[in-house]
């Protein structure tokens, strides 16, 4: 090899042994600074004293069949209404 070959070859090696150093080193900052947060708080309610009387709800078939069934069919023919044009404006020569 010559001289500017190893001089190349050596400057890559420092590049690269600084770049995983630079990495190294903020992986290990990320890490503590990770480390240092702390726990989030959990919140718990001892009820062992209080006595709590009463009854569970479900929602009744009222509510749940309120809904109305939807309306497609005016949907579906406008569709196929719009199937003749659209096959017409296909075959127009700004599309081939």
């Amino acid at each position: 090899m010559t001289n500017r070959l190893k001089t190349l070859h050596a400057r890559f090696l420092v590049k690269v042994i600084v770049l995983l150093l630079f990495l190294s080193i903020g992986m290990f900052a990320m890490k503590c600074v990770y480390a240092g947060k702390p726990p989030v708080k959990a919140k718990f309610y001892d009820f062992s004293e209080q006595l709590i009387d009463g009854e569970v709800k479900r929602p009744t078939a009222l509510y749940t069949d309120s809904r109305q069934e939807a309306k497609f069919k005016r949907l579906l023919k406008l569709k196929r209404s719009f199937f003749k044009d659209m096959f017409n404006s296909a075959r127009m020569p700004v599309f081939k």
